[in-house]
């Protein structure tokens, strides 16, 4: 593009005309080529920063590190800059960075080549930046129960815990009103809760928070209220497979593979597939073939991880359902046990993915110093 023609408007509206994914990446990364040539400040932040919210969606999460990266520098390199508002989600830059940072936590914690305590450091700058910016000091401590989730450090959790559920939620925007409802906000913060009364055996309490959220649903009808609850019952469903209620999973598998949401963070594949292996089975084996590649070219450790273990559940529980050794499957050529007949040795299969998915875990806990991966993975085993 000619250097006397730059239009950042443009580029902005050639990207919101593309289908989101690559095709929309690529016209955002080509907008940030142009707005770095050209020195333009605010639109070498926005552009970021609308990168990160594509891939955080739509791509791979993975993207989003080197990105965001550059994005705080922009922030801190101008302080007193006002980069404005995003005309997508109408809300004020501070708000954006801080919700796109909270992205940005969930994708180090979901790598085990980054440090724990380089983890902990991003958090502690989240923190800083979430009090500075006007906000309460709730959230930090939320984003710091979700790491010790993650990593199993579950004493750790139960004191921020007694800290975090005694304070007040405050709604205190920077653009007095924000681009969340007050009522989206307040159900925002429930999956954590779910999180920790599951992992402290309190299902019953961890049910009446799903409750609240999908009634809320049903009445607001806000989208945004359909992120929350789709997160809720991935915890749920996750929680049901590790303790081998396949009903109850497969129920919620049910509800949430027909929600006709295509963003990457409503796609759960292997847990489906998974939860179907006694009650639909042919729809198991079906996401399986239809899927299989794309997990081993997934980028995401954490991802990874749960895929490969809930494929060896599968296959463990197939071989129970169907009581046979072999099964017959529809693959190509590069196909990591393929043979001409396309028939293959369940057990096989079996230990295949229980290794991949051990192998990650042992990355995992050597990272978090804890035994959490391997313990879900043995777990979920012994209940398939």
């Amino acid at each position: 593009m000619d250097k006397n023609i730059y239009n950042p408007e443009k580029l902005q509206t050639a990207y919101y005309s593309c289908e989101h994914g690559t095709g929309m990446a690529d016209k955002i990364k080509d907008a940030i080529l142009q707005a770095d040539l050209h020195n333009d400040i605010r639109h070498m932040f926005l552009f970021r920063a609308e990168l990160c919210e594509e891939a955080a969606w739509y791509l791979d999460r993975a993207d989003t590190v080197k990105v965001f990266k550059e994005l705080l520098d922009i922030a801190d390199s101008h302080p007193g800059t006002e980069f404005g508002g995003f005309i997508y989600h109408r809300i004020h830059w501070k708000e954006f960075l801080l919700w796109t940072y909270e992205t940005f936590l969930d994708v180090v914690k979901s790598f085990y080549n980054i440090p724990l305590e380089e983890c902990k450091g991003y958090i502690n700058d989240f923190s800083k930046r979430w009090t500075a910016y006007g906000y309460d000091e709730r959230e930090p401590y939320r984003m710091n129960l979700e790491l010790c989730f993650e990593t199993g450090n579950m004493e750790e959790a139960a004191g921020l815990w007694e800290k975090y559920i005694k304070m007040p939620l405050v709604f205190n925007d920077i653009n007095k009103g924000g681009h969340l409802s007050r009522d989206t906000k307040t159900y925002a913060y429930l999956p954590t809760e779910i999180k920790y009364y599951l992992a402290n055996n309190q299902l019953q309490k961890a049910g009446k928070i799903l409750d609240r959220i999908q009634v809320m649903h049903t009445t607001a009808g806000i989208g945004h209220i359909y992120s929350v609850m789709s997160r809720a019952m991935r915890i749920f469903l996750e929680y049901y497979i590790i303790n081998g209620n396949y009903e109850k999973a497969a129920e919620i598998s049910g509800r949430l593979e027909h929600s006709n949401r295509d963003e990457k963070e409503f796609i759960f594949h292997a847990p489906f597939m998974c939860s179907y292996v006694y009650t639909k089975t042919g729809r198991g084996m079906r996401i399986y073939r239809n899927y299989w590649e794309e997990w081993e070219n997934e980028k995401n450790p954490q991802y990874r991880y749960y895929i490969f273990k809930n494929t060896a559940c599968f296959f463990k529980a197939l071989k129970k359902a169907k009581g046979t050794d072999t099964i017959k499957i529809r693959t190509g050529n590069t196909f990591p046990f393929y043979n001409e007949d396309k028939i293959y040795n369940i057990e096989m299969l079996c230990n295949y993915y229980y290794k991949k998915a051990e192998e990650i875990a042992r990355k995992f806990d050597q990272r978090n110093g804890t035994g959490c991966y391997i313990e879900r993975l043995e777990k979920s085993f012994a209940n398939a």
